[in-house]
C-alpha cells in the first residue's frame, strides 16, 4: 500500500461512505508484511466483484481522460459490466445517471472521494500521490493551496487533486473553496 494512501485513510476514517472499509483495508495490511503482494481477497473493494479491477482500471482511465467526477461511457461499457457497476452503486462508491426512457445509463458520478483515490492507489504513479498528499499535509496555517496549478506541476487529474482536497477538509485541517470552479484549499 502506497504511503500516500495510508496517511489518508488514517485521516478520511469514517467521513465518507465507501471509507470504513478502507479503514479496514488499512488495518489488516498494516499486519502484513509491505514487500508482500496483496492478494484480490484482501482488498475489499476488488472482492465486491470478479470484474472490478478490469472496471476500476478503465474507469481510472476515463477519469484521466476527461478529468471530471461525471464519466461517459459507451453503451458497450455498460451492458458488459452492468452487474459489476450495480454491485459499486449498491456500495455508494459511485451513482448513475439515466435519461428518461433509457434502460443503459448515461454516465457514472464518482460520488466518494476515497474510491476515486483508491483507483489512484492501483494505476497513478506512486511519486506524484505521495508528492501531492505531502504538499496538502504540510501546507501551513492560512495557505491557499491552487488545485489548477498543482495539477498543471504534479500532472494529475484535477479531480483526484480535489478529492485530496475532501479526505483533509472532512477532518476539519482546511476548507475547500466553495466558489463554483474553483479548486482551492485552504489550510487551517
Amino acid at each position: 500500500m502506497s504511503n500516500w494512501f495510508s496517511k489518508l485513510i488514517r485521516i478520511a476514517g469514517a467521513s465518507f461512505p465507501g471509507s470504513s472499509s478502507l479503514v479496514q483495508y488499512h488495518s489488516e495490511l498494516e499486519s502484513i508484511n509491505t514487500d508482500k503482494r496483496i492478494t484480490k481477497f484482501e482488498d475489499p473493494i476488488s472482492y465486491l466483484h470478479e470484474d472490478i479491477d478490469q472496471l476500476s482500471e478503465i474507469i481510472y482511465i476515463q477519469v484521466k481522460a476527461q478529468d471530471s467526477w461525471n464519466l461517459k461511457f459507451d453503451d458497450n461499457f455498460y451492458r458488459k459490466y452492468k452487474r459489476c457497476l450495480a454491485v459499486i452503486k449498491k456500495a455508494n462508491l459511485i451513482g448513475m445517471t439515466r435519461g428518461l426512457g433509457h434502460s443503459v445509463p448515461e454516465g457514472i458520478n464518482l460520488t466518494d472521494s476515497t474510491f476515486l483515490l483508491y483507483l489512484c492507489d492501483k494505476y497513478e504513479e506512486k511519486h506524484k500521490m505521495d508528492e501531492l498528499v505531502d504538499i496538502v499535509d504540510r501546507c501551513e496555517s492560512g495557505i491557499w493551496l491552487d488545485g489548477q496549478m498543482l495539477r498543471d506541476s504534479l500532472k494529475l487529474p484535477l479531480v483526484v487533486i480535489n478529492a485530496v482536497f475532501d479526505v483533509f477538509e472532512s477532518k476539519g485541517y482546511g476548507i475547500k473553496s466553495k466558489t463554483v470552479g474553483r479548486y482551492q484549499y485552504l489550510s487551517h
